[in-house]
Formats: C-alpha cells, sequence, structure tokens
C-alpha cells in the first residue's frame, strides 16, 4: 500500500502519539472554525470582474468523499477559483460524471479507479490494472484516463486502502506485526477473521490470504466497519478487515499488518479532472492538497466525522486553515 504502508512500520506508542498531537491541534481548530467569528473578505473588484466558473467536485456517500469534496472545494475556493460540493450516489456514478464532464472533480483511491476504469475499457472481467505498487498504478491510471478525457493528478499520503488489523494485546502476546507472521501462527492455531461478505470472493480478502499467504481461517463472520474493530478489540474476532482511513483504530488499540507479501492493491487517494477543467491553478491548488495531506490527518478528519459528528465542512475548514489554505 505504499507509502500509506509504511506506518505499520511505527509502533503503536508512536502512532497513537502522534495522532493525538493532530487532535489536539485539530480539535481547537474545529472549535475557532465552527465559531466563524471573522467575516470573510470581499473580493476586490478585478477578482469580482474575472470570476472564472465554478468548479465542481463530486462527493459519494461515503464520508471520506464527502471529507475529500469539502477538501479540494474549499482550496479551490481560498486559491480564487469558485467551487462547490456536487453529491452523487456513488464511486461508479461520480466517476461517470466526471467523464461526462457534468461534474469536474472527483477524490478517491486510486487502485479502485485504476480497476473501475479498466473494467470500462476492457470488458465485465478484465485482469486487475491495479497492484501493490503505487507508481505502476499511477502509470496504468493515467493511460486509462486519458483515453475518457481525465486528468489523474498526484497522489497522497493518505489512504482509503483496505488492510488487515489485529489488536494490539493479540499482536504483542504472538510478537507478530506483519501478515505473513500470522500465517504462520495460524498453522498452529487457525485464526477468526471478520470481514463483509463479499471476502469470502474477493481475491484480496479471504482466497487471497489462503492462496497467497497460507492462512488458516478457523472461523470467518460477516462483518463490516465499526462491527469489525469492535469484534477485534473485544477479542471474538483475531484478525479484520479494515479501512486505513477509519479514525477509531489507533483510539481501539488495534495493529495494522504489515502486507509483507503485497496482497492488497494500493489505496493512495488521488483526484481525477475533467481534461476541460484542468486549468493550471486547478492542477496547482489540488496538487498542493494532496501533497499534505497525511494517512494521521486523513484519519483524524475521518474519525470526528464518523464518531464525533461533525459535518465534512467543518472539518475541511479546519485542515485547510492549518495547513496555509485558508
Amino acid at each position: 500500500m505504499a507509502r500509506a504502508e509504511a506506518r505499520a512500520g511505527l509502533s503503536v506508542s508512536q502512532r497513537r502519539r502522534a495522532l493525538l498531537l493532530a487532535a489536539v491541534v485539530f480539535g481547537a481548530l474545529l472549535a475557532s472554525c465552527a465559531s466563524g467569528s471573522e467575516d470573510p473578505q470581499s473580493p476586490s473588484p478585478s477578482q469580482s470582474e474575472s470570476a472564472p466558473p465554478v468548479v465542481s467536485v463530486a462527493a459519494d456517500p461515503s464520508n471520506e468523499s464527502r471529507i475529500l469534496a469539502n477538501l479540494y472545494a474549499g482550496a479551490l475556493t481560498a486559491s480564487g477559483q469558485a467551487a462547490q460540493v456536487v453529491p452523487t450516489d456513488g464511486f461508479k456514478s461520480a466517476v461517470t460524471a466526471v467523464e461526462k464532464g457534468r461534474i469536474h472533480v472527483f477524490g478517491g483511491p486510486v487502485g479502485r479507479l485504476t480497476d473501475y476504469l479498466n473494467g470500462q475499457a476492457s470488458g465485465s472481467s478484465p485482469s486487475p490494472a491495479a497492484s501493490s505498487n503505487l507508481d505502476e498504478t499511477m502509470a496504468r491510471a493515467r493511460g486509462l484516463a486519458g483515453a475518457q478525457d481525465l486528468v489523474v493528478l498526484d497522489a497522497a499520503e493518505a489512504s482509503s486502502g483496505w488492510a488487515f488489523a489485529v489488536s494490539e494485546k493479540f499482536a504483542e502476546a504472538n510478537r507478530f506485526g506483519t501478515l505473513g507472521e500470522l500465517a504462520e501462527y495460524s498453522r498452529q492455531s487457525p485464526v477468526v477473521l471478520a470481514a463483509p461478505a463479499n471476502c469470502r470472493k474477493r481475491d484480496y480478502c479471504l482466497p487471497g490470504l489462503q492462496e497467497r499467504y497460507g492462512l488458516q481461517v478457523g472461523r470467518f463472520v460477516a462483518l463490516d466497519g465499526r462491527a469489525t474493530l469492535d469484534a477485534l478489540e473485544e477479542g471474538s474476532a483475531d484478525v479484520g478487515l479494515v479501512r486505513l482511513s477509519d479514525g477509531a483504530l489507533t483510539s481501539l488499540h488495534l495493529v495494522v499488518l504489515a502486507d509483507d507479501m503485497n496482497l492488497e492493491i494500493v489505496g493512495n487517494i488521488v483526484p481525477i479532472v475533467h481534461e476541460s477543467e484542468a486549468a493550471s491553478t486547478v492542477r496547482d491548488t489540488l496538487n498542493r492538497v494532496q501533497s499534505k495531506l497525511t494517512q494521521e490527518a486523513f484519519a483524524q478528519m475521518d474519525y470526528a466525522v464518523t464518531y464525533q459528528g461533525e459535518s465534512p465542512e467543518t472539518v475541511a475548514d479546519a485542515w485547510l486553515a492549518v495547513s496555509g489554505f485558508a
């Protein structure tokens, strides 16, 4: 999972301290952004006279997507480019809207985007185009996107890709931090795996764990989202499929296992832009967001929205302020 996977090399205590520090700074910013005591500056006459068309940024219903859309729209607005968030029904409808030029920008995981575009180009059952290698996947994404009048901008460190996690207690008791070490453990003690029901048929999930790693699964429990995290925390599951962007991973003392045999496709966040709106201002502004969007920051924003009830717009504004965009 490229740069996002490097997090697995940090100790749990290091990651917790980093996220806690980010939470303190981020919480203060949320409070100041929510209060909104200052009036926004009025545009200068020259800005008003040369106001560009409004750039629309797609958001699918997921919290991750809604956060990204508000980050991109907020950064563009701060740069002087008018922008607005446009809700869509889902990932596929968002990508389709950008392809057709009805919406101009959409952000999502590069692996999923690459495989979706490849499916459009190759038919219903294409060979996978995305891989665990970020550079290779980015090159494939850009080639496929170009054929659809799309431009793929830079990848962020932040990822919403999939990974496998265990409880800190389970990892420390058995001294493992990689999927390979978990697989070795499972040959003596088959594990309980918690994941969505479709994991049974997905190459990156149960079949891949069994075929590539030789993981021995004693029982499969169909769970998703927070239910998976809770099962890991309470010990009713040994290992679970999680999103790297889930802000509760650290607070629940869970450890993301390193994918040492490269089963998962990369999930680094990228924006796609319809080429009609890929002007230098849009490219430069969005790439600047990408260069600053870390895994810790993205997870903290996800936690604030998913578990603390903050709005995506509020957390995006707070991050943009601390990152020098406001």
